[in-house]
């Protein structure tokens, strides 16, 4: 059967009875359609151009125009809405009114518009560099999972893979450096930008210069750029962290707005002597010295006070804070990337600094706990998925 719009149209306004199966029609352009019935409403779709037409009783279909199909969904139906390419979405809305012995449905059209291409930026976004563990819980593999539980896409930079981290016994281990280059050429043909870019655990210069780097190319003025400065701890740098590397994670820390290191981590970047014990009036002047370096926003992370573990806020102009929490357990892999990822995320999310901190505190707090509870090894880090919920509020 070959009729133009206008008959099609009239064709299902018609209602015909359709059990038998379905019917085909061509238009004056041979666009090649059917028709069926389902349940209550009647169906023209297109098997070319995708189009996508429901008659609903009571309805104008003649106000309908032919689009591609859509993902979202008409209220109070399951039934696609109408995606009409540049110039909008057609979807139903319900209103009832009573009148005569039945009631009557009446469904307003409205138009949404709708970005065809698409936007890469239209969401929050933050670049995370550090290496992808496998196994143990800890670099990209916790960072990925709660930047996206507080609403915020993460996009991982792997510096390096490992089947499980260095803390096991042994484990595979493949440099990514040599291949960042090409893999962030493809985000700049993208035009990709972040709202944050979060650095942890770097393994060598290289890695190091590569951060600066991205960070000359990426950063934008509303760009939050959070360093986790993993250098050492206990009074030592890690054995693979040579004093060159030392002075350029010194250069890379000036680049941050905010700054995450432990006390020994701090002690390094300021050439400041280590002590296990330090006064308030110590630590601030320890956290001016790094507010020296450049970051507007420092946190002095694990400080040993007693039965507590204490985290010491600085903001360039403001009071200092003293933040602790008692302490459980003892130390685990991965707890510094549940703490920078969150505060990442925090300040992306325009979170106050120092209610992050404590945010990121309890949660750890609650995390260590449950593993304790559960029995699980060191080595396997904290199972944060048990409260990965309680950070989506």
């Amino acid at each position: 059967m070959r009729l133009n719009h206008t008959q099609v149209d009239c064709f299902i306004s018609k209602k015909l009875d359709l059990a038998e199966g379905p019917v085909f029609l061509y238009d004056e352009s041979d666009f090649v359609r059917f028709v069926y019935k389902r349940e209550d409403s009647i169906v023209l779709k297109g098997l070319q151009r995708f189009a996508y037409f429901c008659m609903f009783p009571q309805m104008d279909f003649g106000t309908f125009a032919a689009g591609r199909i859509s993902k979202r969904y008409t209220k109070n139906t399951n039934i696609p809405a109408v995606d009409c390419g540049v110039n909008g979405c057609i979807k139903s809305e319900k209103k009832n009114t009573c009148g005569g012995n039945a009631m009557e449905e009446e469904r307003k059209i409205q138009r949404e518009p709708v970005a065809v291409a698409g936007n890469h930026n239209h969401q929050k976004k933050i670049a995370v560099i550090n290496d992808l563990s496998g196994f143990g819980r800890c670099s990209l593999a916790v960072s990925m999972p709660i930047i996206s539980a507080m609403r915020v896409q993460c996009c991982p930079v792997p510096t390096s893979i490992f089947s499980n981290h260095t803390g096991f016994e042994s484990f595979f281990f493949e440099d990514y450096t040599p291949k960042l280059p090409a893999y962030l050429a493809e985000w700049k043909k993208l035009g990709l930008k972040f709202d944050g870019i979060c650095s942890g655990f770097l393994g060598s210069e290289e890695q190091i210069a590569l951060v600066e780097n991205f960070v000359k190319e990426f950063r934008r003025p509303e760009t939050v750029v959070l360093i986790d400065p993993v250098m050492g701890d206990n009074g030592k740098t890690y054995a693979t962290y040579t004093d060159a590397m030392c002075r350029r994670m010194k250069d890379l820390a000036a680049r941050a707005d905010i700054l995450t290191p432990n006390l020994t981590e701090a002690c390094i970047l300021t050439e400041i002597p280590y002590r296990e014990k330090w006064k308030i009036a110590e630590l601030e002047e320890l956290s001016q010295a790094l507010g020296a370096l450049g970051p507007e926003k420092i946190v002095i992370t694990g400080i040993p006070q007693g039965s507590f573990v204490a985290n010491f806020c600085y903001e360039k102009g403001e009071e200092t804070h003293l933040l602790r929490t008692h302490r459980v357990g003892t130390s685990r892999s991965g707890t510094g990337d549940v703490f920078a990822a969150i505060l990442a995320a925090d300040a992306v999310n325009g979170v106050e600094f120092r209610t992050s901190v404590r945010k990121a505190s309890c949660f750890i707090k609650k995390c260590i706990q449950s593993s304790i509870d559960m029995e699980i090894p060191l080595t396997d880090g904290v199972c944060f998925e048990e409260h990965l919920g309680e950070l989506t509020g």
